[in-house]
């Protein structure tokens, strides 16, 4: 049984928290959500609806039931059991289907009409600003902020560098910005996985802060032929957010997924999107700086032949090593290669767009990513061992020599 006790709100030192003490099995913890002392007015304690967001998708995996101390908003409650736990469960019937028990209320009047988003400064993130220039928040949340790391000074100081990343973004495009600090993450469940729990975990926070929002988009990092229910729950749990995002939608909070095109169409627009040019953050690499690592990571290499594709990598010069992306053009051209061979979706959109520029390349480049990319780099590998090198150079000096004897 997980139970969840009446949220409260403490203030200390300029912040605001909703706290909630949740025990899950006898085991007891205290799970916070906290904001700007500013924004304490917009904090939803009258509801538990955030928490039974949040530890929705851990009581379908370990076959848990819910019990709430405080009500739940009653549509919550039905579109949830209704349009999302049902269909899921019938799809997926090793799933186990809670049981929720709690109070249920009307929605929670409230004068918010904020439009947010979520600001990774990522490709998916900028796509919805460039696409709602109406948005008045962006929001950054400290959970899964590289749920790997476990030095608690890289994880402060990736929050760091997320936050002034956002900041500059926000500030620039002239939007409000929402630092959301938790221990969503790292409390009472501390191992959760981010691909399984990273839409929960950001309702959870969208709730919390549900007196402040009328609209809220989340991105979408899969297209729509992508999008599918079935799947099992301890898998990436975006690939089924075009059906939990309508029905955790209210009359006074709509959330709603944004961005199911192919990720190349996206990326042509930040192309035009000039904000993009000086913030765009796809690093999976953990630099001190904040910076896009260039080549070091697949996420950086493969964004970089996007932008090859459309032409426009001289355009993201200020988040891009540029010069370095074109003296190594040829290792970038393997891994678009490679991709195809793995038939991964993001090369075979690209497949179109780069093949021209492929026989482009010299005669060199071109025979150097095929040995690669046909899995012959041993052969590359004794080209360019000493032995040989020597060899040649002794056959070569005697053939000379033998010429100039003659």
């Amino acid at each position: 049984m997980i139970s969840i006790g009446a949220p409260y709100v403490t203030k200390d030192g300029g912040c605001a928290r909703l706290n909630s003490r949740v025990s899950i099995d006898g085991y007891e913890s205290v799970v916070w959500c906290e904001v700007d002392g500013k924004y304490s007015p917009f904090l939803c304690e009258e509801r538990s609806d955030a928490f039974l967001l949040g530890f929705l998708p851990y009581a379908m995996q370990f076959r848990h039931d819910i019990q709430c101390d405080a009500p739940v908003t009653k549509r919550l409650r039905e579109q949830l059991e209704e349009c999302f736990v049902l269909p899921y469960c019938t799809v997926n019937p090793m799933t186990y289907k809670p049981r929720i028990f709690c109070e249920v209320a009307d929605e929670v009047t409230h004068g918010g009409r904020g439009i947010g988003t979520g600001v990774s400064c990522g490709v998916d993130s900028l796509h919805v600003f460039a696409t709602h220039p109406e948005i008045t928040h962006g929001c950054v949340f400290n959970m899964f902020v590289r749920n790997h790391v476990r030095d608690e000074e890289t994880r402060r100081m990736l929050w760091r560098n997320m936050r002034i990343r956002a900041r500059r973004f926000c500030d620039e495009i002239g939007v409000e910005l929402v630092e959301v600090d938790t221990n969503f993450d790292k409390g009472i469940l501390p191992d959760l996985k981010y691909e399984y729990h990273v839409t929960y975990a950001n309702l959870f926070a969208i709730f919390a802060l549900q007196k402040l929002f009328s609209v809220y988009y989340i991105a979408s990092g899969y297209g729509a032929d992508q999008l599918t229910l079935n799947t099992s729950i301890d898998e990436d749990c975006a690939l089924y957010d075009h059906i939990l995002l309508p029905a955790v939608s209210l009359s006074k909070i709509m959330i709603r997924l944004w961005g199911t095109e192919r990720r190349i169409d996206k990326v042509k627009m930040l192309v035009n999107y000039p904000p993009a040019m000086h913030h765009l953050n796809v690093c999976w690499e953990t630099e001190c700086d904040g910076k896009n690592c260039t080549h070091r990571c697949g996420k950086c290499k493969r964004t970089l032949l996007e932008l090859e594709a459309l032409d426009a990598v001289d355009k993201f010069a200020d988040v891009f090593d540029v010069e370095w992306y074109k003296s190594h053009r040829r290792e970038y051209m393997l891994e678009y290669y490679s991709g195809v061979r793995r038939c991964e979706v993001y090369a075979m959109e690209l497949q179109p767009l780069l093949h021209h520029k492929f026989k482009m390349l010299c005669l060199g480049d071109r025979l150097w990513i095929y040995l690669h990319y046909w899995g012959m780099a041993a052969i590359v590998s004794i080209l360019r061992n000493r032995f040989i090198r020597n060899l040649w150079h002794f056959v070569r000096d005697k053939i000379l020599h033998r010429r100039k004897n003659a």
